[in-house]
């Protein structure tokens, strides 16, 4: 490891003069004990660019005050959806957690695989593992309360020290990302600590990223990384010893202390989180079978017409079918079949089942107790969840017309949506991925006659909705 005062930094560099990753980027990395960053965009790819510097980190072990550690601010990119849940009072955390689930970058990679994503998610996994990589998600204040107007957090500065304590600080626009260093058009601006000026303007650099990381800041509110994303990125982890990227570069290192051989005992908590974190990984892979992961957690055994008809919604995505079997042959379970799976692998972040009213509560029962789905139904004035042991009473929620249809799975009555005062409400709303109508045949065309004579199709408002 060499000493950052031995380079001579520019004090402006640009990507049109020199390799912002040959550069700057790489050297301060492999002379880094610490490394403080600032980012509105992160992957995990980035990493893979400076495997040299990681090495640096890793041969540094965490102390507790930033050494041995990369410690990242990032921002994060809400949908219209995750904007108007927090708008309407969501928990932000539940919002973080929802969006950064269904959008986790390494649904599609399997475990070990050899690919770029493979290896970065095995690096990425075991640095958060070991205390090497610590993360936390920023969203913007406005007058003390988290934007719901589309804002985003999009500050990009960083902080590398060496082992000597001398620091290197740059502020500019490129992200944590692999374009931002090798690619695209980017400027930083940097200074040194052991130059004149350049220490006092470090510290304030380093005061700006501890009000964020210690929540002190009126501008922004920063989040650990959610429980299910670490949970999501425990199964990369590698079988044994470090990341294979890493290999390469760990030479020399005191071999760990062998950890003492006893039984562990997980929780069940624990145990389930593990589970379901394989689950869904399942469900969103492309492996053979993995479309039968809705159906394998699920409390019912389908018939095998019911299975045919699945595999017809599911092969057509988005699907459109009309399902006409005869009462009793188990439609509602071919619906709650493509509900699950559709959940289970992310296809579908919003859905929406209307039936007559008379029905909602039946279906509401089905859906949770053969598919594990606790939807709310929305009878006009309130959301109302089902009794559950966990929930003894249900629950009931007060909402307006306008805000309903926020929350992303819901039960609603097919005759109250088809009232014209009530059409806006759907119409307006965030589209959704997945829509059953129950009892069909109430969405029907009537033939009229035209102003020439003839005669034209005129669909009624519940098949308006439908299409």
């Amino acid at each position: 490891m060499g000493a950052l005062r031995n380079h001579q930094w520019r004090r402006r560099f640009s990507s049109s003069l020199e390799s912002l990753l040959e550069g700057f980027y790489k050297p301060a990395l492999m002379d880094s004990v610490r490394y403080w960053r600032i980012t509105g965009y992160f992957t995990s790819r980035s990493l893979l660019q400076v495997l040299e510097g990681v090495e640096q980190l890793v041969a540094s072990s965490p102390d507790g005050r930033g050494h041995g550690q990369m410690r990242l601010i990032t921002g994060v990119f809400l949908n219209e959806a995750d904007i108007r849940a927090l708008a309407a009072g969501s928990s932000p955390e539940d919002v973080l957690g929802l969006s950064l689930t269904a959008n986790f970058p390494f649904r599609k990679v399997q475990p070990g695989d050899d690919s770029d994503a493979g290896l970065g998610a095995e690096l990425l996994a075991w640095l958060v593992q070991y205390g090497h990589l610590e993360i936390r998600v920023a969203l913007p204040l406005h007058q003390g309360q988290l934007a719901n107007d589309g804002s985003i957090f999009h500050a990009k500065e960083g902080v590398v020290e060496d082992r000597h304590g001398d620091r290197l600080g740059f502020s500019g626009s490129v992200n944590e990302t692999p374009n931002g260093w090798a690619s695209n058009f980017e400027t930083i601006q940097t200074f040194c600590s052991w130059q004149p000026g350049g220490a006092e303007t470090i510290d304030d650099l380093e005061a700006g990223f501890l009000r964020l990381w210690e929540n002190n800041d009126e501008g922004a509110r920063t989040f650990t990384l959610p429980e299910a994303v670490r949970q999501q990125l425990a199964i990369f982890q590698p079988v044994e010893g470090i990341p294979r990227r890493l290999n390469p570069y760990i030479k020399g290192l005191p071999a760990p202390e062998p950890e003492p051989v006893g039984e562990i005992v997980l929780d069940i908590d624990e145990r389930r989180r593990i589970v379901w974190s394989y689950v869904l990984q399942a469900a969103a892979s492309d492996l053979p079978g993995a479309e039968r992961v809705g159906e394998a957690t699920s409390a019912v055994t389908p018939w095998p017409h019911q299975q045919r008809a699945f595999q017809r919604l599911w092969q057509q995505w988005p699907p459109r079918l009309l399902i006409a079997d005869e009462v009793g042959l188990g439609k509602t379970v071919q619906a709650g079949l493509l509900l699950r799976q559709a959940w289970l692998s992310g296809r579908a972040r919003r859905m929406l089942v209307m039936a007559p009213a008379s029905v909602l509560k039946q279906w509401q029962r089905e859906l949770r107790e053969k598919f594990g789905l606790d939807w709310p139904i929305y009878n006009g004035k309130a959301l109302t969840w089902q009794e559950t042991c966990f929930r003894s009473a249900g629950e009931i929620r007060p909402v307006g017309r306008d805000a309903w249809t926020v929350e992303p799975f819901v039960l609603v009555s097919s005759h109250l949506m088809r009232r014209r005062d009530r059409q806006r409400e759907l119409l307006e709303a965030e589209p959704y991925d997945l829509v059953v109508l129950d009892e069909a045949h109430h969405a029907r065309t009537r033939r009229e006659n035209n102003s020439s004579g003839g005669e034209r199709l005129r669909p009624n408002t519940l098949m308006q909705l439908m299409q």
